[in-house]
């Protein structure tokens, strides 16, 4: 079973003021939705449902209309947690000015970022949004950071000697049998079911250090992301000194990261693949459930085309391998090279209908009546970071 979890901005985005009345021609094109910024705090509604076709931005809309009904089919196995991030901004910005100067980190970061999690406890979101700091944080050498898995800790510390890395982001579902390396940021991901929405991340991070015996700076509590959506990026805004236009940027990769995370790539939602085999489409009870991913409900690849136009993603393109991670929807992917392009989503959910894939199975290429997989990157300026 897979769990999906859906924040919306209940507001009729297709009659708000273009993008140019609303920020300065700096900021046009970071955010989709900045539309939002100055509206009244009142007209905001955030609900834990799927995202509405409505309150997307006109560019997204769904071209095939709503989806059809019809019987849904029945599937099952193991499958990440994936979380629909739909709300556009953090509430802490909404209706405020963005800052177009970028500080420096206010805070003095050290060699080591890792990132601890049990499996289905959202550990790829919070992987890409510590590595999407790292990236903004160093934007004058994106090059100097190193965003990888790790499955044994321990075996990679001697990396730690090479110092032409200057800050390395790790992912690990283990343990070290001699703990974690003490000078090390260690952030966790956890299921806990005593922390409700309104709850404090801090009284989880102090029971998990004692737990690891390693002080936690921060831990995602999946009861907590679920009414928060990429709003939750905010929580990491002190901890590494972040501005608020820093914050927006990591807001807007991961808003649009998330759905393709769900909607895309070897590691999409069992329900969607699903649907894609079989052509089939969900009745209206299926529809109103807390678990239909509602993929049929974007333009794929104009979400496709935020994330790559996004400064994280640019960043992640100059940044070569040690960003490949944040350049596609899964570590599988990442490592064979498969990066987003504005293109990449269309051509893959083609071929899961075609060649019928399964999780984690990588397309033939040339893929269904020789189509060969997309190179050509989508937006005008290849790479270039304002």
């Amino acid at each position: 079973m897979v769990l999906h979890l859906s924040v919306c901005l209940l507001h009729p985005l297709q009659v708000s003021p273009t993008r140019s009345q609303v920020v300065g021609p700096a900021q046009k094109g970071r955010l989709g939705a900045v539309l939002l910024l100055g509206m009244p705090r009142s007209l905001l509604c955030l609900v834990s449902t799927p995202l509405l076709v409505f309150a997307l931005p006109r560019t997204l809309q769904p071209v095939g209309g709503l989806p059809l009904s019809g019987p849904a089919p029945d599937h099952g196995g193991f499958q990440p947690v994936h979380t629909q991030l739909a709300s556009d901004l953090p509430a802490s910005i909404l209706g405020e000015r963005l800052q177009e100067e970028r500080s420096e980190a206010r805070v003095t970061l050290p060699k080591l970022i890792i990132q601890f999690g049990h499996q289905r406890t959202a550990t790829t979101l919070q992987f890409q949004t510590l590595c999407a700091i790292a990236a903004i944080l160093n934007e004058a050498d994106p090059s100097s950071i190193d965003c990888s898995f790790k499955k044994y800790v321990g075996e990679h510390l001697k990396e730690l000697d090479n110092h032409t890395i200057g800050l390395r982001v790790w992912k690990t579902h283990i343990v070290p049998d001699e703990g974690f390396p003490k000078d090390a940021w260690l952030f966790t991901s956890e299921i806990d079911d005593s922390v409700g929405f309104d709850d404090p991340w801090e009284d989880s991070a102090q029971r998990m250090s004692q737990e690891l015996d390693h002080e936690i700076k921060y831990t995602q509590v999946l009861s907590r992301l679920t009414g928060r959506g990429s709003g939750i990026a905010t929580e990491y805004k002190s901890i590494f000194g972040l501005s608020d236009a820093q914050v927006v940027e990591v807001v807007t990769y991961l808003r649009y990261w998330d759905i393709l995370r769900m909607c895309c790539g070897v590691q999409m939602s069992a329900e969607y693949r699903a649907q894609l085999i079989s052509d089939l489409r969900p009745n209206i009870t299926e529809t109103s459930g807390s678990l239909y991913p509602a993929c049929d409900m974007y333009n794929i690849q104009m979400v496709e085309r935020q994330v790559v136009e996004s400064q994280v993603f640019k960043l992640a393109l100059t940044g070569g391998v040690g960003l490949r991670t944040l350049r596609g929807t899964s570590n599988k992917e990442a490592g064979w090279g498969d990066d987003l392009n504005g293109q990449y989503c269309e051509w893959f959910n083609r071929q899961v209908a075609c060649q019928e894939l399964t999780f984690n199975q990588r397309p033939e290429n040339p893929g269904c009546d020789g189509e060969q997989f997309p190179t050509q990157l989508a937006i005008a300026a290849r790479g270039a970071v304002s």
